[in-house]
């Protein structure tokens, strides 16, 4: 009915509903048109199209002579993700050029603005005057938004994707925080955007009470910068930056801080600067380079800028550049690095400068012996300083064969040859290890509608010298395997040394059992036991430098595994002698519920690499949601030996639809054993520039 009213209507008064020559599209319940005058008025369910823009209300008026539309009573303009409400208004008929009076406008569905009047040019710039603009929900018990911004004029340049505000002032719970004569924010959406980023509040120790507000600039496409004064009661001024860039075959960032009268350092200047890269070079080449270079530390407390600011807790600052190539048959590597120490035990032999450091490795299948054939080259220069040099070249021939037998027996032989030329001290030497082993593998199985079970026995017998053929130099600076690690990762390794430079001698037997339970809805059982027996004690790993393979025959090493789909994981690994005393336990387990999500850690070494000490600790970080806009987070290490926190955290966390406002208060002890404290406050707004909303704004009781 309406759209033959339409019709009538347009055929009675010709051209004149089309609004002079602007090609609007007119819907409403009823029309009429008066020739004289030149006016057109519209009631009812009223729709005005043109472009994009469409105008919903029930009563207008249009004058064809003056291409003027004069709505007396509320309406509602939509073009794209913005929408304008209000009382009254007076629009030009291309619904471009606007006079709006009691108006809401809101942006991108998060952004309110509510102002006495809006005014709107051709370029589709929005002007609002006397404003309250807000991304937070108003309805219910919530008359007062949680945060808001009063302004005496705000401009919305949708092409430049941006907020203007002008004499604003910025009130949390609807009191009066901060006043800025005029600022600017990128319109809801916009991920990458020039301005001011969410400023941070801390309190701690050593630093007093303090305060960063960043500045992001958008450089271009492919950079942007960021620049954060930081300003703290007991140490100086800290200006922090970081630059990032893509290219057009990987990136790089670089970012550090410069302390200006830094009381705490002593120095007038001090900072440090940080950079990593990579990039993506011809023929699956890969550049990587990590520079770390920071001034000089404090001797009395062996502490440096870095440490000091909470830039890093890392005594060692490596720095290293590297090519390296990764093929489905081959590896190659070759870099160079060095390392800046800040412990007043180093020497220049502890922290060598590498140069160059190379590695290649390649494999052959179904060589012409049958099986796979591999071998590697290594290549590896030191400078320990006071002119002492040490080269060390060596390589890796290996053959590997499997076969199957009838009886689902799985035999595996391995035959290997391991040689390094070592140079340096004016002494060259070479020396060779041989090593042959077979594995002997006897997997069981049983299905039922439940689960599956897999039981597999293994046995692998492994042989090499007593003493390696040649003498190597013995150089504890210029050694790969100072300590070895035994788990049950390594319980069926050839060798158990985790450098080049070092084989494990000897005749010896890995036995171990695995077994395995899995059922169709993902539930899973695994728990691997083995133990190493050797013909006699060679004294290889000394408890000065390994756990659990000090004594002729080793402890025995176990692993349990259970998973639960998408709830429970249970990680326990054990290493304990034959009379069950117990020298290793880890346990790792995460838990995670609706609102709970939870990672507990909990290790007990005992005699670590034969000090003597004890290393008994707990881990817990953990997640609660409190109500739905409150979280508490839980990350804290405690010394169960001393009873003592090693470090901790805890935060409280407020997140609704337009704000997240974060508490946080931790400990922690320096290598001097002195307790700091800090306390910490960030608040960000969200529903402005990439800041997402945590829900749908602006939608009562849903």
């Amino acid at each position: 009915m309406r759209l033959l009213v339409f019709v009538l209507s347009f055929l009675a008064i010709q051209s004149a509903i089309v609004f002079a020559q602007s090609a609007a599209t007119l819907i409403a319940d009823r029309i009429s048109y008066n020739a004289n005058t030149g006016q057109l008025t519209a009631s009812g369910n009223i729709k005005i199209f043109f472009e994009d823009r469409i105008l919903s209300a029930s009563a207008i008026t249009y004058n064809d002579k003056t291409d003027k539309i004069s709505i007396p009573q509320p309406f509602t303009i939509s073009e794209g993700n913005t929408i304008i409400r209000g009382s009254s208004a007076d629009i030009d008929g291309r619904l471009e050029e606007a006079l709006i009076l009691g108006a809401e406008a809101l942006i991108e569905d998060t952004l309110s603005l509510n102002a006495e009047r809006i005014e709107r040019n051709a370029s589709g710039e929005l002007r609002f005057q006397t404003v309250i603009a807000s991304t937070c929900q108003t309805c219910g018990a919530r008359p007062t938004p949680f945060w808001r911004i009063r302004s005496s004029e705000v401009t919305y340049r949708e092409d430049a994707e941006r907020v203007f505000f002008k004499d604003a002032r910025f009130e949390l719970f609807g009191v009066p925080v901060l006043g800025f004569p005029s600022f600017s924010a990128p319109q809801p959406g916009v991920t990458r955007s020039s301005g001011f980023l969410a400023p941070q509040l801390i309190s701690n120790t050593t630093l007093g009470i303090g305060a960063k507000v960043p500045y992001y600039r958008v450089i271009d496409d492919h950079s942007d910068a960021t620049i954060t004064p930081f300003i703290t009661s007991k140490g100086g001024l800290v200006i922090e930056g970081e630059y990032r860039r893509l290219t057009k075959n990987g990136g790089y960032q670089v970012n550090g801080a410069l302390g200006f009268g830094d009381s705490l350092t002593g120095h007038s200047i001090s900072g440090f600067i940080q950079s990593e890269g990579m990039f993506y070079l011809p023929r699956n080449y890969i550049l990587e380079f990590r520079a770390n270079v920071s001034t000089d530390f404090d001797p009395a407390t062996e502490r440096g800028f870095m440490e000091i600011y909470d830039y890093t807790d890392d005594d060692r600052l490596n720095n290293e550049l590297k090519l390296s190539r990764t093929k489905s048959d081959s590896y190659f590597e070759v870099s160079t690095s060095f390392t800046q120490s800040f412990r007043l035990s180093d020497t220049s032999s502890d922290v060598p400068v590498v140069f160059p450091n190379a590695y290649f490795r390649e494999k052959y299948s179904n060589s012409i012996f049958g099986g796979d054939l591999e071998y590697s080259l290594f290549v590896t220069a030191l400078d320990l300083g006071n002119d002492q040099n040490y080269a060390r070249i060596g390589g890796t021939i290996a053959w590997q064969n499997t076969t199957i037998t009838r009886q689902g027996i799985v035999l595996t032989s391995d035959i290997q040859l391991v040689g390094n030329g070592y140079f340096g001290a004016g002494t060259n030497s070479f020396v060779a290890t041989p090593i042959t082993a077979v594995e002997i593998k006897y997997p069981l199985s049983y299905s039922s509608a439940a689960a599956t079970h897999v039981l597999e026995p293994i046995v692998q017998l492994v042989w090499s010298p007593d003493t390696p053929w040649g003498t190597a130099i013995e150089n504890p600076s210029a050694n790969d395997s100072t300590t070895a690690e035994f788990e049950e990762t390594n319980l069926f390794s050839l060798n158990r040394f985790p450098g080049f430079d070092a084989v494990e001698a000897g005749f010896r037997a890995n036995l171990g059992l695995r077994y395995l339970r899995y059922a169709p809805n993902g539930w899973v059982l695994g728990v691997t036991v083995g133990r190493v027996f050797r013909s006699r004690d060679l004294g290889q790993f000394a408890t000065t430098t390994a756990n659990g393979l000090e004594n002729k025959n080793s402890d025995y090493v176990a692993t349990v595994q259970l998973s639960l789909p998408d709830r429970l994981n249970v990680v326990n690994r054990l290493l304990f002698d034959p009379d069950f005393n117990v020298s290793k336990n880890e346990l790792e387990l995460s838990y995670s519920a609706e609102k709970f999500k939870s990672a507990v850690r909990y290790i007990y070494l005992d005699d670590i690499l034969g000090s003597a000490a004890l290393q008994h600790e707990l881990s817990v970080l953990a997640q609660y949601q409190l109500e739905s806009d409150w979280a508490l987070l839980i990350d804290w290490r405690e010394n169960l030996v001393s009873n003592q926190t090693i470090d901790g955290k805890i935060g409280l966390i407020y997140e609704n639809e337009c704000a997240k406002l974060q508490f946080s208060f931790s400990i922690s002890y320096d290598s001097n054993g002195n307790r700091e404290s800090a306390f910490g406050v960030q608040l960000s707004l969200l529903g402005l520039g990439g800041n997402n909303t945590k829900q749908a704004s602006h939608r009562c009781g849903g």
